[in-house]
This record gives structure tokens, C-alpha cells and sequence, in this order.
């Protein structure tokens, strides 16, 4: 897949690093003005949401929109890879049958077991599907990470996102080495933890579209704070 072709909302991805920021349902209008600014898309975190009413979280998208939010992608992370609270899969899926009309990209994990519906959803929907793969122990092994893109491939999904921990360098390059492999197919890579953080300001030069940044708390280990990202992103990126 021709990661040149790829756009979330009016956002077109690959000409530039892009980052994408993290919100809850605290003061949803509120966030969004603190980063719209630095940030160029919104991830809805729903399954940390204070409440994940179908009434509520539709309520959070329309009062980011109002306050003139960039591209937002939506998720409702599976437990099994991080999410938070105990929302069963088709929970889940009430979800983001509620949100997918509502937003410009959805993400749910490779091998969730509503991946595929939820997949559907979005491509009846016309909006960007990302599926994604999650690790807080450890970094794939190298055929491992190659599965992956046979599988996001089957799925036909239009981004492939993977954040994976780094316990070593080597564990970097061999993320690395992977990205610019792949860096036409339409993929998001991550080495999480500290280690890792490099990834996040580089890796984008070997293709991987976006990377994450935080308003308020991190949402993933290694991550920088949204100004600081910002900052990095121009002193290596010039011009954005």
C-alpha cells in the first residue's frame, strides 16, 4: 500500500513527520485549543474515558470538532494490549459503531477479535483504518514484525502501527532496519520505553508517518511532552 496516498481527514500523511496526541473526556474543547496549535491529530483514548456511555462519547467528539480539532482518530483499546477498564469486545464494538461516523480514522489492534468488524465499519464509513500491535515487554523478532505486515496486508487496512518495547540498541535497529523496509506500505513504528524514545523523532525519516506526543500524562512509555516534540520535530525537520 502507497503510504503517499494515505490522508486522515485532510491531513495527508508522509510529506512531513506528523504528531498525533492523545485526549480524554476531562475538558475534551479544552484540549484540543491547548494543542491544536502543535499537534496534527487528535487519538481519542475511549476506553480510558471517565464514562464510555455511547451518549457520552459521542458528546466528547462533537465537543472536540466544535472547538476546531485536527483529524481525530478513535480507539478503544483492547486490554489484552494496554486499554483500559474491562470493556468486553462487543462493548467495544458498540463503540466504535457509535464514533466511526463521527471521526476521521479508527484504530484497533491486529489480532482483536473485532478487528475485522471493525474494519468493516470503517471502510463503509470512508474513513482510515489503522490496525495496530502493541508489546510492553519486549521487541518482535524480526519475522515476526514481517507477519505483521502479512497480516495488516490480508486485513486490507490502510496503516499498519506498531509500538513495541526496546530493551537494547539492537532492539531499535532491528526496528529500524524493518521501517525503512516497509516505509511504502503505510506504517507507524515505535521503540517504546527509553531506550526507545529515539524512535520517536527519527523514525519518521525512515517513513513511519506519525509519531506520538503528550498533553497532559504519557500514554505510552518513552513518549515526550507535546512542546518538546514539537521542537525536536524542527530542529531535525526544518520548515515544519
Amino acid at each position: 500500500m502507497d503510504s503517499n496516498s494515505i490522508a486522515i481527514g485532510d491531513l495527508e500523511l508522509g510529506r512531513r513527520p506528523a504528531i498525533v496526541v492523545p485526549l480524554y473526556d476531562d475538558d475534551p474543547a479544552a484540549d484540543v485549543v491547548a494543542v491544536r496549535d502543535l499537534a496534527d491529530l487528535v487519538e481519542l483514548r475511549i476506553d480510558s474515558f471517565a464514562r464510555t456511555d455511547a451518549t457520552h462519547v459521542r458528546r466528547v467528539v462533537e465537543q472536540a470538532r466544535a472547538a476546531d480539532s485536527p483529524p481525530i482518530i478513535a480507539t478503544v483499546r483492547w486490554s489484552e494490549e494496554g486499554g483500559q477498564g474491562s470493556l468486553a469486545d462487543e462493548e467495544r464494538l458498540a463503540l466504535y459503531e457509535s464514533v466511526t461516523p463521527l471521526v476521521d480514522a479508527v484504530d484497533v489492534e491486529i489480532r482483536s477479535p473485532i478487528r475485522d468488524r471493525v474494519l468493516e465499519l470503517a471502510h463503509r464509513q470512508g474513513r482510515t483504518s489503522i490496525v495496530s500491535y502493541h508489546d510492553f515487554d519486549r521487541m518482535p523478532a524480526f519475522d515476526e514484525l514481517e507477519s505483521l505486515v502479512d497480516e495488516a496486508d490480508a486485513a486490507i487496512a490502510s496503516i499498519l502501527k506498531i509500538a513495541a518495547t526496546a530493551v537494547s540498541m539492537a532492539d531499535v535497529r532491528r526496528l529500524l532496519e524493518f521501517t525503512l523496509r516497509h516505509r511504502d506500505r503505510g506504517l507507524v513504528t515505535i521503540a517504546l520505553g527509553p531506550i526507545g524514545a529515539i524512535s520517536r523523532v527519527f523514525f519518521p525519516l525512515a517513513g513511519s508517518l506519525f509519531t506520538f506526543a503528550h498533553h497532559r500524562a504519557a500514554s505510552g512509555p518513552g513518549q515526550l511532552p507535546l512542546a518538546l516534540m514539537r521542537q525536536e520535530l524542527r530542529r531535525y525537520y526544518p520548515g515544519i
